[in-house]
């Protein structure tokens, strides 16, 4: 598997999830962001706490904007960096 794709439908398919449902653009650039400000071990677990809070009825949009403004308060970056 080469591709991001390829990887996210494998596992979606593995534990039984909708790949359409998923928005990888959402995770890699909370991703990115934390790597950016703070040390590299928080970018999975907080890729992880944000499917968590989706998990738990938030919606994307308003989770990964939660983390927007968290990672700005704690990084003193934003997307203009």
């Amino acid at each position: 598997m080469d591709t991001l794709t390829d990887w996210t439908s494998a596992v979606c398919s593995d534990l039984g999830l909708n790949a359409d449902e998923l928005d990888c653009a959402v995770a890699t650039r909370i991703e990115h962001e934390v790597r950016r400000g703070l040390p590299r071990s928080m970018a999975p677990v907080t890729v992880y706490l944000l499917g968590v809070a989706v998990g738990r009825g938030l919606s994307p949009e308003d989770a990964a904007a939660r983390l927007d403004e968290l990672i700005r308060q704690r990084c003193g970056i934003d997307w203009r960096d």
